[in-house]
């Protein structure tokens, strides 16, 4: 009966030639994350959830290869061309698999339109250091048993196999929860197809209370609301900075005590440093969009679109600047990185400079020596009129992957590991830091400053299975960075440790709580000065829908609608998961996110385009 089959013999062996690579790309895949210590985890369907969307895949292409063979079948010179046709179809998807074979190993998602935007000519230096045997024998192995399957395949049960790849594209998603893949199941061109797609805009989440009652310790500073009134800013947004590494924000069990950033524990030793502080979204752009507008960037969307989306945001360079200050932005990176011209255009700097502008004798792909860019601010702050304040956003690279910053500051620390070389690009930041620290001294310029230095985002290294760099999850080394703020020195500007909650969203309400300029109807974060410590919500999308909630000493992570619960007081490592038995907990976090995500992105797809 099965050699009876409708399905015709040259579009069976295009199918079987086609998951036998797409197949074999998974286990590639699978070998690469054990090697790296994430070994899968699951049932013993966790097989068959690996392979089901390349069973639709697969399915997809044979319908309509085999109905097109027979609508043709009795011109064979157009039947021919078909089969070409298809033939060049399956090859291309088994390139772009085996492509995404070393992608998915270090993302844990196969290549999304927003990494292919982020995966140009400025990260080629981080690129290239992935381009190892393993990676390469990794991609080439599906290729070749394309190859080799096309030419020497024999249909004859291929029926049976039909039938089987039908169960598998039924059976994966039924299976989808029990298996932990760490996304490893996505078909590349699903994922890359899915992601082009526009997002739809949340039903209203049930009714709940969503504002959680206050939770936690939280310092009185409201006696430091403008006392720095008329005084200038400079903000330094330390590049991959996580707060676990450094001296100051360091935890009282750390059995690394190196301290790579010795500069900013003599700035901060004097200020006010924050304890429990988390970005908005754990990727520079929009978190520097968080971070200076005080909004959260808006899911599923470039960063090139929110010039047009979010254009009703104020921004705190257009805000001072409506207040007599002038404004500069110094960055050792290139604004065409990932969009963020179009975050920072029209937004009130009157000078803006990158790696084009700045120069200098040290470049990568990523920018130039975090020490030319603040000769290059030093400068700008020479030829200002003098009395008159300034507002000044410093944003260096060192930090970023692959830890190798340009410059030759000294890089002080052995490095055996990756998080060494790390150590030693955060040293050579802080050498950076010490020069401008050192300029603004040497221009009589100390007493008239406030100083804001925070993380934009934190890193990892594997703490967790398949957490690496920082936009793929959000555990604490994602999301936990540092912030402090040093006053002029005055009899309030003692040193204080402040425990309250906070994100990076409200960092801009904060400063203009300092300068005594109110608070701005569009920002969505409140002033740290205020002795609460209110429920914080992060969120990222690079892998997939996450949001994280912190209440308290609780933390919930939303990821693909699984909820994980965890004790940071007793746990903060986030090693056990609590959700399935603090049950009535889980539920109320889970609803408040829901909600969260619901009421954020039906705001701002709202907001009138210009």
């Amino acid at each position: 009966m099965l050699r009876r089959t409708t399905v015709s013999l040259p579009p069976l062996r295009r199918a079987a030639a086609l998951f036998i690579a797409l197949a074999l790309a998974k286990l590639m895949l699978a070998i690469l994350r054990a090697s790296d210590g994430v070994p899968l985890m699951g049932s013993a369907l966790t097989p068959v959830v690996m392979v089901y969307q390349d069973a639709w895949v697969v399915l997809a292409l044979l319908l309509a290869d085999n109905g097109l063979a027979r609508l043709t079948g009795g011109r064979p010179a157009l039947q021919r061309a078909l089969g070409t046709v298809f033939w060049v179809g399956a090859a291309l998807l088994v390139l772009w698999s085996a492509l995404n074979v070393p992608v998915a190993r270090v993302l844990s998602t196969p290549l999304t339109t927003a990494s292919l935007a982020a995966a140009g000519g400025r990260l080629a230096d981080s690129i290239l250091g992935y381009v190892t045997l393993a990676n390469v024998v990794g991609a080439l192995a599906p290729i070749g048993a394309f190859i080799a399957s096309s030419r020497f395949v024999r249909p004859v049960r291929l029926p049976i196999a039909v039938y089987a790849l039908a169960a598998t594209s039924v059976i994966g998603p039924l299976a989808l929860s029990s298996a932990k893949t760490l996304g490893a199941h996505q078909n590349a061109a699903l994922a890359l197809l899915s992601s082009a797609l526009p997002s739809a805009t949340p039903e209203a989440a049930p009714e709940v209370d969503k504002d959680l009652d206050d939770a936690g310790a939280a310092l009185d500073l409201r006696d430091l609301a403008g006392t720095a009134r008329g005084k200038s800013v400079i903000v330094v947004a330390l590049e991959s900075t996580r707060a676990r590494d450094l001296a100051p924000w360091r935890p009282a069990d750390a059995s690394d005590t190196r301290d790579p950033m010795p500069n900013l524990t003599r700035l901060v030793s004097r200020g006010v440093i924050f304890e429990r502080i988390w970005t908005a979204y754990p990727e520079s752009i929009k978190g520097l969009w968080a971070a200076q507008c005080s909004q959260y960037p808006l899911p599923d969307t470039r960063a090139d679109a929110h010039a047009q989306r979010l254009h009703r945001a104020s921004c705190l360079a257009a805000i001072l600047r409506t207040q007599g200050y002038t404004t500069g932005l110094f960055h050792s990176g290139w604004f065409d990185y990932f969009g963020m011209a179009s975050i920072i255009a029209d937004r009130g700097f009157d000078v803006m400079h990158d790696a084009g502008d700045i120069g200098g004798p040290f470049k990568t792909s990523f920018g130039t020596d975090d020490r030319a860019t603040v000769k290059n601010l030093l400068q700008w702050l020479d030829a200002q009129p003098k009395g008159k304040p300034f507002y000044a956003v410093y944003l260096p690279i060192a930090g970023h992957h692959p830890y190798h910053a340009p410059g030759d500051a000294p890089r002080p620390f052995p490095e055996v590991s990756e998080h060494d070389s790390y150590l030693d690009d955060l040293a050579m930041s802080d050498a950076a830091l010490g020069e401008l620290m050192a300029g603004v001294a040497d221009r009589q310029l100390a007493d008239d400053v406030v100083w804001v230095v925070y993380g934009d985002h934190g890193e990892a290294f594997r703490e967790h299975p398949g957490n690496i760099a920082h936009t793929l999850f959000l555990y604490e080394e994602n999301l936990h960075v540092p912030l402090a703020i040093v006053l002029p020195p005055t009899p309030a500007s003692h040193a204080r440790r402040a425990p309250q909650r906070g994100s990076l969203v409200d960092l801009a309400p904060t400063v203009m709580d300092l300068l005594g300029l109110g608070h701005d109807p569009l920002h969505v974060g409140h002033s740290l000065l205020e002795p609460r410590s209110r429920p914080v919500v992060a969120f990222t999308d690079q892998r997939a829908p996450q949001l994280a909630l912190a209440h308290g000493d609780w933390k919930a992570i939303l990821d693909s609608g699984e909820l994980e619960l965890y004790d940071l007081a007793s746990d903060p490592a986030e090693r056990k998961d609590l959700a399935s038995i603090e049950r009535a907990q889980a539920d109320r976090y889970r609803r408040f996110l829901e909600a969260w995500q619901a009421d954020h992105t039906r705001a701002f797809k709202a907001l009138d385009l210009p």
